[in-house]
């Protein structure tokens, strides 16, 4: 077993963290925000929908995040984590230009690249 590089270890820590708390989050707010967008759409049921449509692809994000936390801490596999690395990198990417889109603070959004960057610099580092 390799020991990996601080970097890689420090950030897996994070993403480990990271992921619960955003899985706990998202489960929560998508249950008020289906009623909300159901309530809007005069239609609770199609609300639902749409929030279980938003979950799912944010907890894909949120198990993504979990298995790159644990293969960054074991550091065995380093393609699974490359691969990783680059998935974990183009969602943040296109988390941030769909923020930009919609007017988000760009400060904050430009916050979330921070961690599947230095992920990916961890997992390069790791190689050399």
């Amino acid at each position: 077993m390799n020991k990996p590089n601080t970097l890689l270890k420090v950030v897996s820590i994070l993403y480990i963290i990271f992921s619960i708390i955003s899985g706990i989050i998202i489960i929560v707010g998508s249950l008020g925000i289906g009623a909300l967008l159901g309530g809007v759409a005069g239609d609770v049921g199609a609300g639902m929908a749409m929030a279980a449509l938003f979950m799912v692809l944010s907890l894909v994000s949120v198990v993504l995040g979990l298995i790159a936390g644990f293969a960054g801490l074991k550091a065995e596999n380093l393609k699974l984590c490359k691969t990783l690395a680059i998935i974990l990198l183009v969602l943040a990417a296109l988390g941030v230009v769909s923020n930009l889109a919609d007017g988000e603070n760009t400060v904050s959004t430009l916050i979330s690249l921070v961690l599947p960057i230095l992920y990916t610099v961890g997992v390069f580092k790791e190689n050399n």
